[in-house]
């Protein structure tokens, strides 16, 4: 969604939230902004130079962890480029 203004953004995850809705298939959403998306997944995969970071249920890493997929992903990657 890189260089799409925001309320499109939102019309766009509306669109999908809808259309996802309506009947049973995987959509696959790649993105660096997490939390536009955050309420739309079941599954996420961090990857990280193509390789899995970090991956599991949406719902069981924010219960493990008590925290937000945004702030999963910063704990992951803050490593990385220290």
């Amino acid at each position: 969604m890189s260089g799409i203004d925001i309320l499109t953004r939102e019309d766009i995850i509306d669109a999908i939230i809808k259309d996802y809705r309506e009947g049973e298939q995987t959509i696959i959403i790649s993105t660096h902004e997490i939390a536009e998306v955050e309420r739309l997944v079941d599954e996420v995969v961090f990857l990280d130079n193509g390789r899995v970071k970090l991956s599991g249920s949406a719902e069981e890493l924010r219960a493990e962890r008590g925290q937000s997929l945004v702030e999963t992903m910063k704990e992951a990657f803050r490593y990385v480029n220290q």
